[in-house]
């Protein structure tokens, strides 16, 4: 039997965090463009829930590892939406670019070989800026605020700077960049 991981429960209720900015902006807006970007953000939150819940009370690599596929595709998902947001549009080259980081997400065996999950973190993270190119158009300090923000969630999450709390702390940080993207939709 398993000890209960609390501060993967911790990083799966932290990661509600920015699906909630999401809804405060679908209530207060009727905005189509903010509610396809809030879309994004709440279509990937299940699945990220489910990777850290499972990750507080079980061990199987094998349904980990899918679960965080699952994870990583919908952060994929989230940035399309997120980029077509901005002009209502489909980008094709972002879309093309995204399909093919789900591509090799799907065919990438992170427990064969465990470094791939950096490449897979460096791809999502190009792949989470390129769709948040909107808001340097609009205002460049929100994308700045942005950028740092997103940095440093990626450092402490990859590099594991708080131990154990990375997760949760990467989930409060992205709270900001989501509450910015979506005021800058408006």
């Amino acid at each position: 039997m398993k000890i209960i991981n609390y501060s993967e429960l911790g990083s799966a209720i932290t990661i509600l965090f920015p699906s909630m900015v999401a809804l405060y902006f679908i209530k207060t807006t009727n905005k189509l463009n903010v509610n396809i970007a809030s879309f994004g953000v709440i279509l990937h939150c299940p699945f990220s829930f489910a990777l850290h819940l499972y990750k507080a009370f079980s061990n199987d690599h094998y349904i980990r590892t899918k679960l965080y596929k699952l994870d990583v595709i919908f952060i994929h998902i989230h940035a399309i939406l997120t980029g077509i947001s901005w002009a209502l549009k489909i980008q094709k080259y972002e879309l093309f670019y995204h399909i093919f980081c789900i591509f090799n997400l799907i065919f990438a065996d992170p427990i064969k070989n465990p470094g791939i999950k950096n490449k897979i973190d460096i791809l999502t993270a190009i792949g989470v800026l390129k769709s948040s190119f909107g808001i340097f158009y609009k205002n460049y300090v929100y994308w700045c605020i942005c950028i740092l923000f997103w940095i440093n969630a990626l450092v402490i999450h990859n590099k594991k700077i708080a131990g154990r709390l990375s997760s949760s702390i990467m989930h409060i940080l992205l709270v900001i960049p989501q509450f910015l993207m979506l005021s800058t939709l408006i």
